[in-house]
């Protein structure tokens, strides 16, 4: 067996280069490349296709690389609290606290924070 050392593709013997013009090397132990179809699997089953452009991404992007369509829950409801960012209904909030730069100036404010993404934003800005 031969693996692409560029885009790790495996390939039989026969072959002595890849489809991306990459020199096969030789794989000696046949449990990397059961490791590596593993791996590869996962890899396949996490991502998703974008329902404009048919474009793969993954579950952290927020837009498509290719139409730039946004990927994010469409289905939240206009008065429920969502992430500005990402949509997620995730929501948690608290108060500000104390800073070692502002002191107790502000520590009051309500501020939420996504769970989802990590964006914050004082509470009624949206």
């Amino acid at each position: 067996m031969k693996q692409c050392p560029k885009c790790q593709k495996i390939y039989s013997n026969k072959f002595e280069t890849c489809e991306c013009n990459t020199i096969l090397q030789k794989i000696d132990n046949i449990n990397n490349i059961k490791l590596d179809i593993s791996n590869k699997i996962k890899e396949v089953n996490s991502m998703k296709t974008c329902p404009k452009c048919g474009g793969v991404y993954s579950d952290s992007d927020f837009t498509c690389s290719n139409c730039k369509v946004s990927l994010v829950n469409k289905s939240v409801k206009d008065n429920q609290v969502h992430c500005p960012k990402c949509n997620s209904t995730q929501i948690h909030s608290d108060r500000r606290g104390w800073k070692i730069t502002t002191g107790l100036i502000g520590s009051s404010k309500t501020m939420c924070t996504c769970l989802k993404c990590g964006k914050q934003w004082k509470a009624g800005s949206i």
